[in-house]
């Protein structure tokens, strides 16, 4: 179980690593994000804004974590 002290890396800061970054650092984490290149230089800022579940999804703890995701890019989204 991390705890709120426990530093965190998040890789890339498309849509998915600064939705990521933000969440943790919400929760109290202390977030670094690493990236090759940064908004609006990111894949994120020409996507198409896709997404589908893969063969992970089929079930359990993934299934759980992909939906939660998805619902939170939604969220995003509508804002």
């Amino acid at each position: 179980m991390l705890h709120a002290n426990t530093p965190i890396a998040v890789i890339g800061c498309g849509v998915i690593g600064l939705t990521s970054a933000i969440r943790l650092q919400e929760q109290g984490f202390s977030v670094t994000i690493f990236a090759q290149a940064t908004p609006p230089h990111t894949t994120s800022d020409v996507a198409a804004a896709y997404w589908a579940p893969g063969p992970a999804l089929a079930g359990g703890r993934m299934k759980t974590w992909g939906l939660t995701g998805l619902a939170a890019l939604q969220e995003l989204a509508a804002d």
